[in-house]
């Protein structure tokens, strides 16, 4: 461990002598334990990149607005980074991913009445709700009626569930126990849908200043576009690359772990 950080230290030091700025944007609304409701930036998104960024020679600054215009301030390379972005087809052009240490799975919440959920295909013919330019996992597909609501929080939506203004919602399931273990609600089922326990990324504006790339010699273009298989790379002396080390020091010091227990626990 010791002599990885020696490493990055080294790999480091260009930047180092040069401090830089990381923006990143998100939402106004809160997802807690990750960061409070705008203006307050606390919680473990700030702890966590702030951090990296010191590693980096960096300093954090966190801009928050609608989540439809911190999307076109990506596509702008007016915000470097979202710290916690799903893959889509959509956000892909602009956008290169980056594992950020945490993990997470989907889970399905209800009201207490609704039948159970184990495979997503189980709400044909309901409601779900869905943050507006948030991903929706091919629900229409299956026949679930959408509904849209701007700057839908976790709050907001257990509120519509337990109105029974919506059959189900669809979210990340750290967030959903921490907040049903601080705010216990009976009138609240959990689901057994949706997914394993997976990385989570944050998403890197390919339009930033600080992105350069090359490209990747393994992309397949007979294949999807995916996380795994996007026609880039980072160059190694780029900023997001070297804030992509600095997050794989702190998952591997045990910093995050640190962090989990402290704000899931």
């Amino acid at each position: 461990m010791i002599k990885r950080f020696c490493i990055l230290l080294i790999a480091l030091t260009p930047i180092l002598a040069n401090a830089c700025t990381l923006t990143m944007g998100y939402r106004t609304s809160e997802r807690m334990p990750l960061i409070q409701k705008a203006p307050d930036n606390s919680g473990l998104y700030n702890d966590l990149y702030s951090k990296a960024s010191s590693l980096i020679g960096c300093k954090l600054e966190v801009i928050r607005l609608q989540k439809k215009r911190i999307l076109h301030a990506m596509q702008e390379g007016i915000i470097d980074f979202y710290p916690g972005f799903n893959f889509s087809l959509d956000r892909q052009p602009y956008t290169f991913y980056i594992q950020n240490g945490l993990t997470t799975s989907l889970k399905v919440i209800s009201h207490i009445k609704s039948p159970e959920v184990n495979h997503i295909e189980d709400m044909r013919g309901h409601s779900m709700l869905a943050a507006n330019g948030n991903p929706t996992f091919g629900a229409a597909s299956h026949e679930i009626t959408i509904r849209v609501i701007e700057n839908l929080d976790l709050p907001r939506a257990l509120e519509m569930l337990e109105q029974e203004r919506a059959d189900y919602y669809l979210y990340q399931s750290n967030t959903i126990r921490y907040y049903l273990k601080k705010y216990p609600n009976t009138k609240i089922k959990l689901h057994p849908c949706c997914s394993a326990e997976e990385p989570m990324y944050l998403g890197f504006s390919k339009l930033s200043p600080h992105y350069q790339r090359v490209d990747n010699p393994n992309y397949k273009s007979n294949l999807p576009l995916s996380i795994n298989n996007d026609p880039d790379i980072l160059i190694p002396d780029s900023l997001p690359h070297k804030l992509q080390e600095a997050l794989k020091f702190l998952d591997d010091s045990g910093f995050i772990d640190q962090l989990e227990k402290k704000y899931y626990e």
